[in-house]
């Protein structure tokens, strides 16, 4: 009687060591997690810029401001004429960045001597589909 007595109690210390290894592991998952969430966040905004330039009509329009977060963009730029601004809405429609695009304002100003157009474009960023977890 006296082992088994032994034996249980020496189960119950590795039972209770192998909770203490869960919680640990379970942490450390938590943490990789949020690492992984951080580096994610942290190479958006470059990606999107490199994107970005690709879809700019060179030599005929330029951006001058760019606000960006996690549901939306707003872009503000002036261009040459309108063709040009329905020509950069179209490479963002047709980019799979955004579910939506809408000229907010357009404007027409003179800059040297030179008419522009001034625009404000509003995005709606296209939310990823996170893959369902694989299950055990």
């Amino acid at each position: 009687m006296l082992n088994v007595k032994k034996e249980v109690a020496i189960y119950e210390e590795k039972a209770m060591q192998v909770e203490e290894i869960k919680k640990k592991l379970e942490l450390l998952n938590k943490q990789i997690e949020v690492v992984n969430q951080l580096k994610e966040y942290r190479e958006k905004p470059p990606i999107l810029l490199a994107k970005m330039t690709e879809m700019v009509i060179r030599g005929r329009m330029q951006l001058t401001r760019f606000i960006y977060d996690d549901a939306n963009l707003t872009l503000d730029g002036i261009a040459l004429d309108n063709e040009t601004v329905a020509d950069f809405m179209l490479h963002l429609e047709r980019s799979d960045l955004f579910s939506s695009v809408v000229l907010a304002s357009l404007q027409q100003s003179s800059y040297d001597k030179i008419i522009i157009k001034q625009f404000n474009i509003t995005c709606k960023k296209v939310v990823p589909k996170k893959e369902a977890p694989a299950s055990k």
